[in-house]
């Protein structure tokens, strides 16, 4: 989904998909991270669905990589723990973080991580899919 903080993004995969890429790959260990294998637009169709915009928040994170983040998200279940809310969702945490905007940014600055891809080859037998067929 476009447009969400960062480290909510979902992704649909269909079974059939997981299936033809598991009959292609060459080396399992490199499995973790499925959806790299679907980076093959001339083979695999992909489309996108854009955040509803009460929810399009993509300068923020609200994933847990680095000690900043962990501090993120103690002040956000500080402070809603404050209010007494033991039960939240995205619309409260988009609320709280757009009322202080510094805290907001407070995990965004300097140098985050970047995708663990790095150069690793998925391995992904493409020499089979020639016959131009798409998943």
């Amino acid at each position: 989904m476009i447009g969400l903080p960062d480290g909510l993004g979902r992704e649909v995969i269909s079974t059939w998909v997981l299936e033809w890429i598991h009959g292609h790959i060459r080396e399992t260990h490199l499995t973790e991270y499925m959806t790299w294998f679907l980076d093959q637009p001339a083979y695999v169709r992909t489309s996108y669905v854009q955040a509803d915009p009460n929810h399009s928040r993509p300068e923020y994170r609200l994933t847990l990589d680095t000690p900043e983040d962990l501090e993120v998200f103690r002040w956000i279940f500080s402070r809603m723990a404050a209010t007494g809310k033991n039960i939240f969702g995205l619309d409260d945490v988009i609320a709280l973080l757009d009322s202080e905007p510094g805290r907001a940014q407070a995990n965004c600055a300097g140098d985050r991580p970047g995708p663990a891809r790095g150069d690793i080859d998925t391995r992904l037998d493409l020499l089979l899919m020639k016959a131009g067929r798409r998943v």
